[in-house]
């Protein structure tokens, strides 16, 4: 491996599970010469991407990482707006809110709100999975090109060989402008997501709002749902997002709400 390599790969390891390092942890989890590791992490740390603890042992995110991810987030000026409705979602329901976005052929998570519901199953920001396996891959992938939803499902081992039965599910979460999906990651999670473009904002992001599915019967899932529509269409006819403005003005209430799973999809209930 590159020095670059080895830097990405010590990075990497960090999480909200785990806020810091040491030399011989990481060189037994790696296989990266001790050496080469202290000399990585001392470097980063001079560099401001880590910061070593006071005892000397221990490195830790360091400030240049807050600069790297405000000049991240700053590319969507709608990012501070979508991270106050994130936030109010979480406070309003309890459940956790998530801000993503594809990058390439992959979602990557931008931001994270916690309810006051205790739950323990969540992603790291800046963590990435496959679009389609998440509620926010699927709202945002509704609102691709064909040829763009074709590319990225090509590249996902689990639905490359169920195209129709993906852009069915697509379909349906165009109609009703919400994507609501069983997750196939984290058994017993759902999520319900939107997602929108504002004018300039390049790719759409989508928010959500992550749940246990014991602690949202459907009249819940419907009211939350309801609630992330109103609040994302109101948005995104603010921001400019011309899908929005006219999906605003409808569909008329009384749309089919679907839940989909990993293999199926079932209307539960209209919203």
């Amino acid at each position: 491996m590159s020095t670059l390599d080895n830097i990405i790969t010590v990075l990497g390891l960090l999480s909200s599970e785990r806020d810091s390092l040491r030399v011989g942890e990481v060189a037994r989890e790696t296989g990266i010469a001790k050496a080469t590791v202290s000399r990585i992490l001392a470097g980063l740390a001079a560099g401001g991407l880590l910061a070593r603890d006071p005892d000397g042992v221990r490195y830790r995110a360091g400030a240049m990482g807050l600069t790297l991810g405000e000049l991240y987030l700053r590319r969507s000026g709608a990012f501070r707006r979508l991270a106050g409705l994130s936030a109010t979602l979480a406070q309003e329901t309890g459940f956790v809110s998530y801000i993503c976005k594809l990058e390439g052929t992959v979602l990557i998570i931008l931001a994270r709100n916690h309810g006051s519901y205790p739950l323990r199953l969540l992603r790291d920001v800046g963590s990435s999975v496959p679009p389609f396996h998440t509620s926010s891959g699927r709202a945002i992938l509704a609102r691709m090109p064909a040829p763009r939803v074709h590319s990225i499902l090509g590249a996902d081992p689990v639905w490359r060989d169920r195209i129709p039965q993906a852009r069915a599910i697509l379909s349906d979460i165009r109609q009703v402008g919400l994507s609501i999906h069983n997750s196939s990651g984290t058994v017993g999670v759902s999520a319900i997501a939107a997602a929108i473009a504002p004018t300039g904002s390049g790719d759409p992001m989508a928010v959500s709002i992550s749940f246990p599915q014991v602690s949202a019967d459907i009249g819940l899932q419907i009211e939350m749902a309801r609630r992330l529509r109103s609040a994302i269409g109101a948005l995104g006819h603010e921001l400019g997002d011309a899908w929005w403005a006219e999906f605003h003005a409808g569909p008329a209430s009384g749309a089919a709400i679907t839940v989909q799973t990993s293999g199926a999809s079932a209307t539960v209930g209209e919203i």
